[in-house]
């Protein structure tokens, strides 16, 4: 349940000539990147009711598949039990990037004809969200709602994790990766042209690591919604359940609670609905 999306946005291409570097001995440093990873606030959906989420959820449990050893597709069984309250909440993340890159064309000959292009600065920003939904049948203060957001919270967790991880790596990386990417005596016609290839080139690599957090994250969820964990969520509020969408609230103190930081968030998010 991903919802990859990404923005980039390049600065204006046409820098003017500028003297005293040579090609053959300019070399990309770190420092000309500028590398930031930003959390942002959890973005909680509580408009969707139980029944539209079961409808969403439930046949993709129900098809849950299994590859056997001849590649043939195997329906994993038992998976249609899971039509109660604990497919009232769900999530995926949000990852998008913001690249800026500013240009330097330095001549190559006195007549100004050929150019090497170099990148001058580069700004790059990941920016990581997490987006839960849990039914607004659920009460905030029950153990149904409670089990919910620590089962989404180790969603949480886990995301942001794969995102500091990779983008760490990205950032060791990515100076390497550029000072095989500029270009050396390029005719003045040619240099918008170079411009977007150079841009292309760049917005290329950092793809290949944003898919590379995508696919962790795939891998995190098939642990995180195995059936096991899913079993362990169905006894966490023992016969509590939800059936045919009628929901049966918990009447004592909640067997199960958020996790402390989910706690302070759905509280403030209480507040602000008030």
């Amino acid at each position: 349940m991903f919802i990859p999306f990404i923005t980039l946005v390049v600065s204006p291409l046409f820098i003017e000539a500028q003297g005293g570097i040579n090609c053959t001995n300019s070399q990309f440093q770190p420092h000309q990147i500028e590398f930031s990873v930003n959390h942002l606030p959890i973005d909680l959906n509580r408009d969707v009711t139980t029944y539209e989420l079961e409808k969403k959820l439930s046949g993709k449990l129900l098809n849950r598949a299994a590859k056997d050893n001849h590649g043939k597709t195997v329906i994993s069984s038992g998976m249609s039990k899971y039509n109660s309250w604990i497919i009232s909440g769900t999530g995926h993340g949000d990852v998008k990037t913001n690249l800026d890159i500013e240009f330097l064309s330095v001549p190559q000959d006195p007549k100004n004809t050929k150019y090497c292009i170099l990148f001058k600065q580069i700004k790059l920003s990941v920016d990581y969200q997490t987006k839960m939904t849990i039914a607004k049948e659920l009460d905030q203060d029950s153990c149904e709602f409670g089990a919910i957001m620590n089962h989404e919270m180790q969603r949480h967790d886990a995301y942001t994790k794969v995102v500091e991880d990779v983008s760490k790596e990205l950032k060791a990386s990515l100076p390497v990766a550029i000072n095989i990417m500029g270009h050396s005596y390029v005719g003045g016609k040619r240099l918008p042209g170079a411009y977007k290839e150079m841009t292309q080139s760049v917005q290329d690599y950092i793809a290949g690591y944003r898919q590379q957090m995508l696919d962790l994250m795939k891998e995190y969820n098939k642990v995180i919604d195995s059936e096991e964990e899913l079993d362990k969520l169905a006894a966490s509020c023992k016969h509590k359940m939800i059936e045919e969408s009628d929901m049966l609230h918990h009447d004592g103190d909640p067997d199960v609670k958020p996790a402390d930081g989910a706690k302070d968030y759905f509280s403030k998010f209480r507040d602000k609905k008030k």
